[in-house]
């Protein structure tokens, strides 16, 4: 049987069985047609090749732009599902990468101190400049906290040369050095969309905020934990789904999202059963999670982004 949390939901918790046929389901149980517009795999994989000929974790200027605007059109993709997917590859580069700057940490901050810049020593090593600059503290002797608190939040204390390498680093690094306050305001932005398009269909339910605080109250931390909680389940296009974690950006096919997803649909799926992670900019045909079911914004309404929040 799965792990119980009491409380945490007003609906019976499920058990490992596999769904009932529809036909078999209790009645009163909402049911929606959900259409979407996922992006073909071949087309994806003929982009990637493309961006990952691009150096550099920089955001695109406008001449870049206007390329990779040409090549959405020809290859049936939006311009945001392109630059998405740039971030997403660039994303999994640096994870993949982050040992190997941890190494080089030592040689690292002994180059940068005989005058060699954080931007020279990202492009030698096919690092991005954040974590190059990190990582030259490190090699200070910095911990990791210190490098965190001082960068993050007291910028102002590091010396004129570490200050203006610092904000060439976060000019020229969209990954590890980028605005994460602009990434919340979108995702918050977008988890309004989500419940507002809940409310029309007339589906109650309980939001991350209100989980987490019941979950403190019950258990002193939260524990399970998504963007929406249905009060009961709903059929969506046939499959019963209790949750849904609204994603306001394009769900690439690569194994750092692949990872990433089922991670957290596995924090879910023993408690409540099946979800959907709903993807604002759709997501690829070919990207698969086991417990979840893949949805994007087609059918919403989107007029919250439009006030100028995505």
């Amino acid at each position: 049987m799965p792990t119980q949390y009491p409380h945490i939901h007003p609906y019976k918790m499920v058990s490992n069985t596999q769904p009932k046929d529809v036909d078999e389901r209790r009645t009163g149980v909402l049911s929606v047609g959900w259409d979407t517009s996922p992006v073909a795999a071949e087309d994806e994989r003929k982009v990637v090749d493309i961006l990952e000929g691009i150096p550099g974790y920089h955001r695109l200027d406008a001449s870049e732009m206007e390329r990779l605007a040409q090549m959405a059109d020809e290859m049936g993709m939006t311009l945001r599902q392109v630059t998405g997917l740039r971030s997403g590859l660039l994303r999994q580069q640096a994870m993949s990468n982050h040992q190997k700057a941890v190494d080089l940490a030592p040689r690292l901050s002994k180059e940068y101190d005989g005058s060699a810049s954080v931007m020279d020593l990202a492009l030698a090593f096919d690092l991005p400049p954040g974590t190059v600059m990190r990582m030259v503290l490190r090699g200070r002797g910095w911990t990791k906290d210190r490098v965190r608190v001082v960068l993050n939040k007291k910028p102002q204390s590091l010396n004129s040369r570490d200050s203006t390498e610092w904000k060439l680093a976060r000019e020229n690094d969209m990954i590890t050095a980028g605005n994460d306050a602009a990434r919340s305001r979108v995702g918050a932005g977008f988890e309004q969309d989500v419940a507002e398009h809940f409310d029309r269909l007339g589906v109650t339910y309980r939001t991350q905020e209100e989980l987490f605080e019941e979950q403190v109250l019950e258990f002193g931390r939260p524990m399970r934990t998504p963007d929406i909680l249905f009060d009961e389940p709903v059929l969506i296009n046939g499959q019963e789904i209790a949750w849904v974690d609204a994603k306001a950006f394009y769900g690439a096919n690569i194994w750092s999202n692949r990872k990433s997803f089922q991670k957290q649909t596995n924090r879910y799926h023993p408690t409540w059963g099946q979800g959907a992670l709903l993807f604002k900019h759709s997501f690829c045909d070919d990207l698969q999670i086991n417990g979840a079911v893949l949805l994007d914004s087609s059918p919403m309404d989107d007029s919250y982004s439009r006030k100028g929040v995505a």
